[in-house]
Formats: C-alpha cells, sequence, structure tokens
C-alpha cells in the first residue's frame, strides 16, 4: 500500500479518539463501575471479584483495569470512560491489518471505525469496548494466521483467557475456533499434537475460569429477564441484529427502541433505514448472482459466526437470561471482515448497481455512526440533566423514578423529604403527597405498572432522553 493510503485511516481515527470519549451523564451499569471500583483498596477488590458477589465476579479483568485508571485520573464521566481510548487505538491497529488482508480499499476503513455499535459504547465505563479489541484481536489471529503453529496457537488461547476474563460472554466466541478446526479437519492440515499441546497448556486456568463463572452464574441478577427485551428472545435477538447491521444511528435511540415507542420514528429515520437496506438488497443481489457462497473463507467466517451466534442465543434462552448486543460486541470484526469481502467484490466489479449497493451501505453505517457520536438524542439517560433541572425546581415534591444512588452522583440529597423516589408509577402513589408534584418518569416499561406514562408524555414541561417531567396537580 502506497503511504497516501494511511491518511485517511488516521484522520478519521484521530477525530473519533478525540469525540467519541465526552462527559455525558452516566448511566445505571456506568454507576454499578463506579461503586465496584470506588473507594476501594486493591484487595478489597480482588476480595469482590473472587467472592463473585456483586458485578466483579462477571468481568474482574475489566474491573482491575478501571480500578487502576481511576487511582490515576479520577472518577468523572470522562475519566472513567477514557480508558476505551487505549483499547480503541488497539482496536484501529488490529482492523486496518484486517483491511489490508482483505485487500480492501483503504477508506472500507470507515466500516470498522465509524461502526455505530463501537461508537455507542466507547463512550461508557463498562468492558464493551475492551471486548471489542480483544475480540478484533482474536478474530484476526483465527482467520489470517497460521492455526498449525505454536506460536499463533498460544496467542490465540491467550487472548481467548483474557478476553474471558474481561467479560464471561466472550467464551462463546471458542466456537469460531471449533469451527476453523473442523475445516482444517476436512482438508486433511489439521495438526492434533499442536493444537491439543496447548490447549493442554491452558487447561488449569480455564478451568479456573469456568469454574467461577458457574459460581458467578448461579447467583445471577441476569439470569430470568426483566421487562419487554428481557422476556421476549425474538425482540432481544432481533435487537441484536439491529445493531449490528448498523442501524443504531439511523433510527430509534437505544433507549426509545428499549421502550418501544415507534411513534418517536421520524420520517427521516425511515429514509435513512430504507437507504441501507436497499444497499443490503443490492448486496445480497451481488452475492448470489456471482455465487459468493462459494468462496472458502467467506463460507467458513460465515458459519464461524453464525455457530457463535446461534448457540449464544440459545443457551441465553434455555437459560432465560437477558441477552444484549453487548454481549456479542466482540463477534462485530467477524461480520465486518464478511462486509469487506463482499463490498469489495462489489467495488471491484466496476458496475454501476453493485459499486452503489456498495457506497450506500458503507456511507448509510458511516452517516449512523457519527450520528451515535454526535446527536445528543442517541445517548443514555440523562441522570445530569435531569438532577439539574430539578435541584432548581419550586415544586414541593419531586418523585423519581431511575437510580437514586447516580442523583446523589450528581449532587441531589436523596435525604431531603423534597425527593422521593417511585418504582411504579401509580394513582395511590401520587396522591400521598403536596398538590404540587414534579414527577421525574422513565420510559421504562417495567416502572410503570398501571400505564400511565403515555398519558402523562404529552403533557411533559421537560424532556431528557429516556426520562420526561410532568407537572402533577391532581
Amino acid at each position: 500500500m502506497k503511504k497516501s493510503s494511511y491518511v485517511i485511516p488516521a484522520i478519521i481515527a484521530v477525530i473519533v479518539l478525540f469525540f467519541s470519549v465526552n462527559s455525558s451523564s452516566i448511566w445505571i451499569d456506568e454507576m454499578i463501575t463506579y461503586q465496584t471500583v470506588h473507594d476501594k483498596s486493591f484487595l478489597q477488590l480482588l476480595q469482590e471479584i473472587w467472592s463473585a458477589n456483586g458485578a466483579g465476579g462477571g468481568m474482574p479483568l475489566y474491573f482491575i483495569f478501571e480500578w487502576m485508571w481511576t487511582q490515576l485520573f479520577g472518577y468523572s464521566e470522562i475519566a472513567m470512560r477514557s480508558i476505551n481510548i487505549l483499547f480503541a487505538i488497539i482496536y484501529f491497529i488490529v482492523s486496518w491489518r484486517i483491511i489490508r488482508k482483505t485487500e480492501a480499499p483503504s477508506w472500507f476503513c470507515v466500516l470498522f471505525f465509524l461502526n455505530p455499535l463501537f461508537l455507542y459504547y466507547m463512550n461508557e465505563a463498562r468492558p464493551y469496548a475492551m471486548l471489542l479489541c480483544i475480540g478484533s484481536i482474536y478474530t484476526y489471529l483465527l482467520f489470517f494466521c497460521n492455526l498449525n503453529k505454536y506460536k499463533t496457537l498460544f496467542a490465540l488461547h491467550f487472548v481467548f483467557l483474557i478476553g474471558s476474563l474481561t467479560h464471561m460472554m466472550f467464551m462463546f466466541i471458542i466456537l469460531m475456533y471449533f469451527v476453523q478446526c473442523i475445516r482444517l479437519y476436512k482438508i486433511g492440515e489439521f495438526k492434533f499434537k499442536e493444537h491439543l499441546s496447548v490447549m493442554g497448556a491452558f487447561a488449569l486456568p480455564y478451568i479456573a475460569v469456568l469454574y467461577h463463572y458457574l459460581t458467578v452464574m448461579s447467583g445471577a441478577s441476569e439470569i430470568g429477564g426483566v421487562g419487554n427485551l428481557g422476556t421476549n428472545w425474538k425482540a432481544s435477538i432481533a435487537q441484536i441484529v439491529y445493531y449490528f447491521v448498523g442501524l443504531g444511528g439511523l433510527g430509534l435511540s437505544r433507549n426509545d427502541l428499549r421502550a418501544m415507542l415507534f411513534s418517536q420514528l421520524s420520517w427521516v429515520h425511515i429514509a435513512c433505514i430504507l437507504f441501507l437496506f436497499f444497499g443490503y438488497l443490492m448486496l445480497f443481489i451481488h452475492f448470489v448472482k456471482y455465487k459468493l457462497w462459494k468462496d472458502k473463507f467467506l463460507t467458513t467466517t460465515f458459519w464461524a459466526l453464525l455457530t457463535c451466534f446461534g448457540v449464544f442465543c440459545v443457551m441465553n434462552i434455555l437459560f432465560q437470561t437477558r441477552f444484549w448486543e453487548r454481549h456479542v460486541i466482540y463477534l462485530l470484526p467477524a461480520l465486518l471482515i464478511l462486509l469487506c469481502v463482499i463490498l469489495k467484490s462489489m467495488v471491484d466489479s466496476k458496475k454501476q448497481f453493485p459499486m452503489l449497493g456498495a457506497m450506500l451501505v458503507i456511507c448509510m453505517i458511516s452517516f449512523s455512526g457519527l450520528r451515535i457520536m454526535f446527536d445528543k438524542y442517541h445517548q443514555k439517560e440523562d441522570y445530569k440533566g435531569i438532577s439539574a433541572y430539578v435541584s432548581n425546581t419550586d415544586a414541593e415534591t419531586v418523585f423519581l423514578q431511575g437510580d437514586s444512588l447516580i442523583y446523589t452522583y450528581y449532587g441531589i440529597d436523596m435525604s431531603n423529604p423534597k425527593y422521593r423516589m417511585i418504582n411504579n408509577l401509580g394513582e395511590e402513589e401520587l396522591k400521598d403527597a403536596s398538590s404540587d408534584k414534579l414527577l421525574v418518569l422513565s420510559s421504562r416499561e417495567e416502572f410503570d405498572a398501571e400505564g400511565l406514562y403515555p398519558k402523562m408524555y404529552e403533557a411533559r414541561e421537560a424532556k431528557y432522553n429516556s426520562f420526561i417531567v410532568v407537572r402533577y396537580n391532581p
């Protein structure tokens, strides 16, 4: 590649690193991170992780990294999230190597660098940017390196161990390795000695990690779904597909999608979604017309991805576990490899419609990522804005939904009788207070037992992402 081909990826990478982490409000899961690492000695943190109590048990390595990072930079929103910049840099380097291996044009880097799923979790103090980074390394080793070499196998298993310690859901990725082993066996190139000896070397740490996670799962809060997407596995799978194909920044925000507020879809949302779908339609036509399923690399990558994702979904359905797109974010690089190979074929065809389809897919995915990064509509619950609003209100009583610890983080004195938390919005709860009430309501359905939220949505006096503020005078 020419040196000039590095310019575009470098510029995009710098823009992403500069703008993707900001001081927008933390949300419930980030408060768990804050509670886990805040005001603890390193020994106390390890004790919490090892005892498998609390959030630390399911993602131990991430919390160790986060603890060390916050010791240096503090506990502000940016401070807790900025560790993701390190992981993003590694992710960019590995993604660039993947692009070179697929021989795709350098500007295909936007599929990785401006991917909406990646950018959404860049601005979150949780392990998912780290998980994507590790997943990209694992995917690169799996599909572009010689799996019969001791060096590659050792690196692959070491990365798998690191990823598994980062988040328990990463363990599903080993299924892609098994698919690759089957392929090598079928063509007579699988070397049992090398694979079994390296796997045996990692047997003890694997058993220890598995035992720890079985202990964690026995008391996990994610067992037994809560809310629409928790109990409806079809909706959970649909949401994963929604984000993986690049729709995250084109349609409803994550908050509105989880609350099933389809009424918030605008004509702009619909137009953007249709543009992307039209691009994917032309991609599918090109795939069928040129019989790309005969490409062995594409076929192996596809079946590896499908096997891993399929088993992940089946296991979570069987155990009635809540699952989201973030739990399989490590599979994104494999999907983007498939896209790169097919889109490159469309561009190389030099034909009008395939090239148009490729441009539509690439441009709309990039636009989706830019909206995630810059459009406040796609940010998380705005506790920060709500806290500033209610602290200056003249209402006698303020009913709050959400997480009291986050309100405290943003300076609300929850010991003040003016502020009252309500888990479910109901008529009875609203009677027992002063006549001048300010309601801070969440769009999450599980907080609205009597279906009052839709009735009050139109009467709102302010809206902060998934929260609305209603002046209630019966």
